[in-house]
This record gives structure tokens, sequence and C-alpha cells, in this order.
């Protein structure tokens, strides 16, 4: 039965269109979540840069890409990269990690560069477990691991870090979590309680018991700094914190990051894992 006044009549059409604005972000949500690049840019540059894979999946490209450290017993990074870019892309960000010396996976997620699959949470996290377990199989054991987190990649770093035994955890750009970063950005939405891929940061930091670095530039407009604050606070000592004052998302490179993150690295002792 329609609404018998104008105003009853206008309320209604406005639920009706608020109900569908939030269906379409609850039903499309990981297509705002997930922004794969495209075209996907070549894998050449990878096997020019001295990755090989350690996986030969049936159907797309490789999702584990390793470049061994320089000697037997070296570190190796483990890098879990942001949205909107792939391991070709993350190759050229970790050359100074392998001219330091220390070895680099890459791990790439389904659905991501020529990866097969959809993203999501699961077979994501997945694939970068999977990464852990190739290098235990080629005898590097978790306490030779540094997990280094990207954006996105936090997520799946705190995570490994709960599940795995690691030298020491970055964290570059973190949220506390999708769904409240979600929550922020939908503001009029109950966002929140819609994610279904929370990747939450803020719930698993405090299980993590390996040396911690949070990286943040206070500039950040795609996650503000006061997440990265959060977490550094919530965490386990030891932790420490690189904020940059005229740092933003993807430029914390730029102001001595990765400096910071080898000088972190080469302070760990040997199996500080928890």
């Amino acid at each position: 039965m329609w609404p018998s006044t104008p105003l009853a009549l206008s309320l209604a059409l406005l639920a009706v269109a608020y109900g569908g604005v939030v269906a379409v972000l609850a039903l499309r949500q990981r297509s705002f979540i997930y922004r794969p690049p495209q075209p996907p840019l070549p894998l050449a540059p990878l096997h020019d840069a001295g990755y090989a894979p350690l996986d030969t999946p049936p159907r797309g490209s490789p999702l584990l890409w390793f470049a061994p450290p320089a000697s037997p017993d070296g570190r190796v990074v483990a890098f879990l990269h942001g949205n909107a870019t792939t391991v070709v892309e993350s190759a050229d960000k970790l050359a100074p990690v392998r001219e330091a010396g220390h070895g680099v996976l890459l791990v790439e997620y389904p659905g991501f560069g020529h990866a097969d699959g959809q993203p999501a949470e699961r077979p994501i996290v997945g694939a970068a477990l999977a990464g852990l377990d190739a290098l235990a199989a080629r005898g590097i054991p978790g306490d030779r691991v540094v997990l280094w987190g990207e954006s996105l990649g936090t997520g799946v770093a705190t995570q490994l870090a709960c599940a795995r035994r690691v030298a020491g955890v970055v964290l570059e750009a973190p949220f506390t979590s999708v769904a409240a970063r979600a929550q922020e950005i939908y503001w009029w939405t109950p966002a929140r309680w819609l994610v279904r891929d929370s990747f939450d940061n803020l719930g698993r930091i405090g299980a993590i018991g390996a040396p911690l670095l949070v990286a943040h530039g206070e500039r950040d407009m795609v996650t503000p700094v006061h997440h990265g604050h959060a977490l550094l606070a919530a965490a386990n000592t030891p932790k420490t914190g690189f904020f940059v004052p005229q740092g933003g998302h993807a430029d914390l490179t730029e102001h001595g990051m990765t400096a910071a993150i080898l000088s972190f690295i080469a302070a760990l002792p040997r199996g500080s894992g928890p």
C-alpha cells in the first residue's frame, strides 16, 4: 500500500533508494576492495631480475616468485603487495633489499596480474601461507623470514605472523581493518557489518610476538595515519614506528623508509620469532 501523503511518499522513496545503494555496496564489495591493475604487465622483468617461480599452478601464472639471499643462511623478505599493483612492480621496490644481500619472496594474489582466480581474503592469505611453506621446503625456516606487508598486504602479513614463526614484521601504510576503513568512507551505511573480507589487523596485532615496524605517512589520504598509530599502540614490544610528516600512502620509499626497514632487519636477532 502506497504512503498517503507526499512526505511519506518521499521518505519511502528515499528508504528504497538507500536500501538499493547499500545492497549494491554489499553485493559488489570485492570490486571496491580489490583493484588489480589492467592490463597486467609482462612477467619477463621478474626473470630478468633473477626471480624464479616456486609453484606451478594448473592454470594461470605462478603465484610465488623467489630470489635467494646472497648467503646460504641469509634473511628472506616475504613481500605482500598492496592494491593496484602486482609482483612485477614489487620487484623494483624490493631491489634495494636484494642489493643488501637479502632474499625476496614475492607473492601474487589470485586474480592479480596473470594469476588465475578471484581475489578474496581467504585465497590471498592461502597463497601467502603456501609461500612460507615453500620457503620451509627449501630449508628457510621462519626465523629467517621477515614479512613486509604493503597497504592491503598488511592484512595478509598480520595473519601470517599469527600463524607462523617469523623473524620480524613490517607494516607499511596499514589499516586497523578493511571494515573500519569502509565505515569511515561509507559513514552513512552499516559498512562495518557488511564487509566480508575484513583483514582485521587490530584484532590480530596483539597476538604477534615478532619484532614489529609500522611505517606510515602522516598525509596518507587512503589510509589515515591514525590507523598506524592505533596498531602500534596495541602491538607487543619490541616495536618501532616510522612516521613521515610529509609522507602519503605510496611514497614512503622517497622519505627513507627502505633504509629504515633495512636497519630494522639488520637489528633482528637470530631466532627472534615467537
